[in-house]
């Protein structure tokens, strides 16, 4: 029935009202099974009634919005009563329309809750004064009048009005289901965010898990493909040198002793593998050439991770075998002698080293595991993960004298290894590389209700070296010498390569070193304020209560502090030009990559631009495939951010500003030459997620 009625409003230019709401009291009538609410919803509303507040809270709607819901589903309705109750199969028949009906109902629906007054028209005024209500009942935040006024004009705009300032049904249902360019083009469709439907038939599990399967090949060939390098060098020191080596000695070959060498071997295999995860040059011309089709260099860190805890569990096995076997050995020295003491004299490069050495390893693996836990990392002890994990040179060192055969292993690995940090060290000590200084500093700080300090966030503008090449998405470490002259931190480039002279990085203060440089910037601030080199300014007008507390505070001063950059290195995000349609998202301050991508993307739109010398108009080059951007594959980006504080959107509010107004002119351009290709290359998707938090 809905696919019919979809198909007759889109094929006739009136639409049959009569027709729609005989089908709404056709669907609010069906028998409802008794276990229908699992469609729907994810706990068990199978309750026999529900009151008008516990109806709004299921749907998670404001009240002005349940109350003209409600009365077009239930008509009798008393909402002055108290005691009034609706019943559960109402509730799924309610949540049934919304969710599976077809688009017409959805705009009969909406149409409806803008038509108070039921007299089968909408005005200018009515729209308003429901989203007057709508507004001022959501607690999340409070609005002046001034922006209040532009939220309004700007919903109303997006409907067709006739002269009288009007619309009918039909005029409504135009502008929301047969238009496609229109502002509110998606406003009818309706989700729940606790919708749970799932189908356990298995043909749909048949079809995640092929389409699992093909969004994560590589990583799966490339698991596969250890697992299988584990078995092989296992099955080697069983069969091979267990058989045949050690066959004269069978007897002295106690199964401890091949487990202790099974786990040696591997150990050997997996102490090699785990630099060649991090070798960041490697990496980086891997991700600039096709073997990154084939190898999963975007999961390098994630494979790292795993490796590193798979060696402490091996560590684990060949400490543990060997002190038993220790402790069974007859020999003519105690347990305590074979493991604290050169009395065994057992043969590695330095004689008897074995088992100290082994103690002194088994510290520093335990110790750099510990603090690579992501708790350590995130929750603003950064410091402690970076300088734990530098005992990496002692650990390579000590191993290599614990072992006979190690050696061979390493010396390939590592010699890479040494040849990249060379090749860094040698980039850094370039004058022209290495050391730069900052220009000015951006400070953004967001305050909650009561005006307590929330967040802040540092965005630094850095003087770009000569021969600093970089690609969108790229990231880079940073040191700032006035703070510390031996951290470093890796911060992805928050500004477009086309920026010859600036680098541009956002520093989110989180953690110890992160807060020592906000401080360091306030106090710059503060200096340059009694100067009168300091700028605060405010932009948002948006306030989370009546109080003389600004939102958000954006200072920006100058500041010549050096600083030594390291890099830069390649991130997955340089991939979105290899495809013609990128979606982008980001969360919160992780947004940062794509701040650079669509820098570059607006420079290039810029590029494109002609000024008339005489009138001074801007014309844009369009190619003849009727985009702006066929000299590249990419040609469409939908970028989504999504921020729980509104405060962040600030961030960069002006670079999207300025994009959407670069790409509104362009598209100006291209429909006064008579063009039928009026496609937008930009499509900008910002969620707010903190309404749903009604404290603070």
């Amino acid at each position: 029935m809905d696919e019919r009625l979809d198909s007759a409003c889109s094929l006739t230019s009136k639409i049959n009202v009569m027709d729609l709401e005989q089908h709404l009291h056709e669907q609010m009538n069906e028998p409802v099974p008794e276990d229908w609410y699992k469609h729907y919803f994810d706990t068990d509303n199978n309750r026999q009634t529900y009151s008008f507040s516990e109806f709004c809270d299921i749907f998670q709607i404001t009240p002005i919005l349940g109350k003209r819901l409600l009365k077009q589903f239930i008509t009798n309705f008393n909402f002055d009563d108290k005691c009034n109750r609706i019943d559960s199969k109402d509730i799924w028949r309610i949540a049934r329309v919304l969710w599976e009906g077809s688009a017409c109902l959805k705009s009969l629906i909406l149409f409806r809750v803008f038509d108070e007054n039921d007299d089968k028209l909408i005005t200018v005024n009515d729209i308003k004064n429901f989203y007057d209500e709508y507004l001022n009942e959501d607690e999340s935040m409070i609005l002046n009048n001034k922006d209040h006024e532009t939220i309004l004009d700007t919903i109303v705009d997006g409907y067709s009005w006739d002269a009288n300032k009007e619309m009918t049904f039909d005029r409504f249902h135009d502008t929301l289901v047969r238009q496609t360019n229109g502002k509110i083009e998606d406003l009818f469709k309706i989700y729940f965010t606790n919708d749970t439907r799932t189908t356990d038939n298995k043909k749909s599990k048949q079809k995640r898990l092929e389409l699992y399967i093909k969004n994560h090949l590589k990583e799966i060939i490339f698991l596969l493909s250890y697992i299988l390098t584990q078995i092989g060098l296992l099955l080697w020191v069983v069969f091979c040198r267990y058989t045949v080596i050690y066959e004269v000695h069978k007897e002295d070959m106690h199964p401890l002793i091949v487990i202790a060498k099974i786990c040696a071997m591997l150990l050997s295999f997996n102490c090699s593998l785990i630099i060649v995860l991090m070798l960041k040059q490697i990496i980086t011309l891997i991700r600039c050439s096709y073997l990154r089709y084939i190898l999963p260099v975007d999961c390098h860190i994630d494979f790292h991770r795993i490796v590193g805890r798979y060696i402490l569990v091996l560590a684990v096995i060949h400490a543990i075998s060997h002190m038993v076997h220790f402790s069974i050995l007859k020999t003519p020295y105690t347990w305590a002698e074979l493991m604290f003491t050169f009395a065994a004299n057992q043969g590695t490069i330095i004689p008897g080293f074995a088992t100290i050495s082994g103690i002194i390893l088994s510290f520093i693996l335990i110790t750099i595991i510990i603090f690579s836990f992501e708790y350590i990392r995130r929750s603003g002890h950064f410091e402690l993960f970076y300088f734990t994990h530098l005992l990496y040179i002692p650990f390579f060192i000590f191993l290599i004298m614990h072992g006979n055969g190690f050696w061979k292993w390493i010396i390939g690995p590592l010699t890479i290894f040494v040849i990249e940090k060379v090749y860094e060290l040698c980039q850094f000590c370039r004058s022209s590389h290495g050391k730069t200084h900052m220009k000015f500093m951006t400070i953004f700080e967001s305050y909650s209700k009561s005006g307590k300090l929330e967040s802040s966030v540092l965005a630094l503008s850095i003087k770009r070296p000569r021969n600093f090449d970089y690609r969108p998405g790229d990231y880079l470490f940073l040191n700032i010498p006035a703070i510390s002259k031996f951290e470093w931190h890796p911060y992805t480039i928050s500004s477009g390569p086309e920026e010859k002279d600036t680098l541009s990085v956002h520093i989110h203060a989180v953690g110890n070193w992160t807060n020592k440089v906000l401080e360091y910037s306030k106090l710059v601030m503060h200096k340059n304020d009694s100067n009168g080199l300091c700028q605060i300014v405010s932009h948002l007008n948006i306030t989370t209560e009546p109080v003389n507390v600004e939102p958000l505070k954006r200072q920006s001063f100058l500041i010549n502090d050096s600083v030594l950059i390291d890099g830069p290195y390649s991130s997955c995000a340089r991939y979105i030009f290899d495809v013609e349609h990128a979606v982008l998202i980001g969360g919160g301050i992780g947004v940062t990559p794509y701040a650079s991508i669509l820098t570059s993307l607006m420079v290039q739109f810029r590029l494109q631009r002609i000024k008339c010398k005489q009138c001074n108009h801007i014309n844009y080059t369009t190619p003849i495939s009727g985009t702006i951007c066929t000299d590249r594959i990419l040609k469409k980006v939908d970028f989504v951010w999504i921020n729980r504080d509104i405060q962040a959107f600030e961030w960069f509010l002006d670079l999207l500003a300025h994009f959407e107004q670069e790409q509104e002119d362009y598209l100006k351009d291209v429909q006064n030459d008579g063009s039928n290709e009026r496609q937008r290359f930009l499509d900008l998707h910002l969620f707010f997620t903190g309404n749903t938090q009604r404290k603070d």
